[in-house]
C-alpha cells in the first residue's frame, strides 16, 4: 500500500512538472541565470585581475633583485619587499585556484539541471516504483537541490 501511495504521489509530481515544465523552467532556472551570469563574469573578471597582479608582482621581484644586486637597495629592504610580494603572491594564486573552482562548480549546476529535467522527462509517466527508478528519482532531486546552494564570489 505504501508503495502505491509513493507511486501516486511521484506521478502526481512528474506530472505537474511536465503539465507546467515551462513554467517550472522559468522559474527554477531563468530567474536565477541572470544572476548567475553576472556573478561568474564578475568572477572571471577578479580572476583575470588577480593573474594580471601575479604577473606583476613576478615583474616587481625582478626589478627589486636587480636593484638589490647593484647596490639601490639594502639586503634588509630586499627581504622585507621580497617577502611582501611573495606572501601577495601566493594568496592570489589560492584565490585564483577557489574562484576557478567556483567557476567550474557553477558551470557544472547549468548542466546540472538540464540532465535533471531530462532525467524528469523520462520518468513522467512511470507505471510502476522499482529500487532502481526511485534511486534515478532521488539522485535528480538532489541534483536539482545542490544548484540552490548559494556560490561563493570571492
Amino acid at each position: 500500500m505504501l508503495k502505491d501511495v509513493v507511486l501516486e504521489h511521484i506521478g502526481r509530481v512528474l506530472r505537474y512538472i511536465q503539465q507546467f515544465e515551462e513554467a517550472f523552467v522559468h522559474h527554477k532556472y531563468e530567474q536565477s541565470f541572470e544572476d548567475r551570469r553576472r556573478e561568474l563574469a564578475e568572477m572571471k573578471r577578479e580572476i583575470i585581475k588577480a593573474k594580471r597582479r601575479i604577473e606583476e608582482l613576478d615583474r616587481l621581484f625582478k626589478r627589486i633583485y636587480e636593484d638589490s644586486v647593484i647596490g639601490k637597495l639594502s639586503d634588509e629592504r630586499f627581504q622585507s619587499m621580497s617577502a611582501n610580494y611573495d606572501t601577495e603572491q601566493r594568496q592570489l594564486k589560492t584565490d585564483v585556484t577557489r574562484m576557478e573552482a567556483d567557476v567550474a562548480k557553477s558551470e557544472e549546476v547549468t548542466a546540472d539541471f538540464q540532465v535533471f529535467l531530462s532525467n524528469i522527462r523520462k520518468y513522467t509517466e512511470i507505471t510502476e516504483l522499482t529500487p532502481t527508478k526511485c534511486r534515478l528519482l532521488v539522485s535528480a532531486c538532489r541534483q536539482s537541490s545542490s544548484e540552490r546552494e548559494p556560490q561563493s564570489v570571492g
